[in-house]
């Protein structure tokens, strides 16, 4: 609508500048003006007129390209920005340290691995952070607990535990409320017991790191947190607002662009492949008359 309205304004002032002014001005249709807004809005300014309509097609898909191409990466670069601020963010375990001196209340789960962690280092930052880690404000029973702790600490506690558990609980109380630091740190591995010598291990193997590389299980994941957000926000019981965050552009996003470009230069040779028959029997047509005449 923009384009159009643009267009028939530009039209319009050359009009009356042809009528008023002394100056000049080159004639240019209404039609060439709205083309040239369109041309503007896909960052487009090579100009090429053609009659062909093969050629109309091929140009018409790129620029719808290009415009989609263009609209995305601009939609998400405003996402960016819009991205609300939050108060002093924690990432780093270094910084969570800093923060206790402000009155910060790290929480891990009581006698689990994360705690043992911190109990047992002799030095460097996990013993800094484990000497803040020593009475019953500082426990939990389980992640749903230390998740909740978090909302009720109101910014004064931060909760240290697995990344896929903390996401889940996360998920299930609300994601929006949450802040997840980007460091991952003491990696868990899972994997698969088997009786000493069973002769599927190795096949079991083979199996779990084929689907690793895959990224079936990072899929499943995802699919499964995502599954747990729709069951939360479709419970009866759920009344808040539910605010979703920007995300990063992915292939997904992208394909549709590509889909348009392959469909214009579908229809382009298909049109070309209709105007060489037309002309073949157009011909045809004149020689077969030619003949007769002669």
């Amino acid at each position: 609508m923009s384009v159009f309205a643009m267009g028939l304004v530009l039209w319009t002032i050359r009009f009356l500048l042809a009528r008023v002014s002394e100056v000049d001005v080159a004639y240019m249709s209404l039609q060439e003006l709205i083309f040239n807004m369109y041309r503007s809005l896909v960052v487009q300014s090579n100009r090429l007129p053609t009659v062909n309509w093969p050629l109309r097609l091929v140009i018409a898909a790129w620029y719808l390209y290009c415009y989609y191409i263009y609209a995305l990466y601009s939609g998400t670069l405003t996402a960016v920005l819009a991205i609300p601020a939050y108060e002093r963010p924690l990432d780093t375990l270094s910084e969570v340290l800093e923060a206790t001196k402000q009155g910060l209340i790290p929480v891990v789960i009581k006698e689990s691995s994360v705690h043992y962690m911190f109990q047992a280092a002799t030095s460097g930052i996990y013993y800094d952070l484990g000497q803040h880690i020593t009475g019953d404000m500082n426990y939990v029973d389980d992640p749903p607990s230390g998740i909740t702790k978090v909302l009720k600490g109101q910014g004064n506690v931060a909760y240290i535990d697995a990344r896929l558990s903390s996401e889940i609980q996360m998920m299930l109380q609300g994601r929006e409320q949450f802040y997840m630091g980007r460091q991952s740190f003491f990696p868990q591995g899972y994997g698969i017991v088997c009786p000493s010598g069973a002769g599927y291990k190795e096949h079991f193997d083979i199996v779990l790191e084929h689907m690793v590389e895959a990224g079936l299980v990072e899929k499943w994941k995802t699919d499964e947190i995502l599954t747990l957000n729709r069951r939360r926000h479709s419970s009866p019981s759920t009344t808040e607002i539910v605010r979703k965050g920007p995300g990063a552009i992915t292939i997904t996003h992208l394909q549709g662009a590509f889909f348009i470009y392959v469909i214009g230069g579908g229809l382009a040779l298909l049109v070309l492949m209709i105007e060489r028959v037309v002309l073949m029997v157009g011909r045809h047509s004149g020689g077969e008359q030619q003949k007769k005449e002669g």
